[in-house]
């Protein structure tokens, strides 16, 4: 199960999700976590930091400076 769940709720049989940090009710396409990891990514970056590195089984700066380089390449 992916990381993300720690920071969602599922909500009316799964197809809505809860956000954990902003209480946000958003709509969760099947099984694909992308759009839930994009709303942490721009909305909550610490926690979207932290669930990088469990997901990457990284710890310390190196999680960030992948975040900085997939930001930069967005621009």
């Amino acid at each position: 199960m992916s990381e993300v769940w720690q920071v969602f709720t599922k909500h009316e049989n799964g197809i809505k999700v809860i956000c954990k940090e902003c209480s946000g009710l958003y709509i969760n396409s099947g099984s694909n976590t992308t759009n839930l990891l994009n709303h942490l990514k721009f909305k909550h970056k610490k926690k979207y930091i932290e669930l990088d590195r469990l997901r990457r089984g990284v710890s310390g700066p190196e999680a960030a400076d992948h975040l900085e380089v997939a930001d930069n390449d967005a621009e």
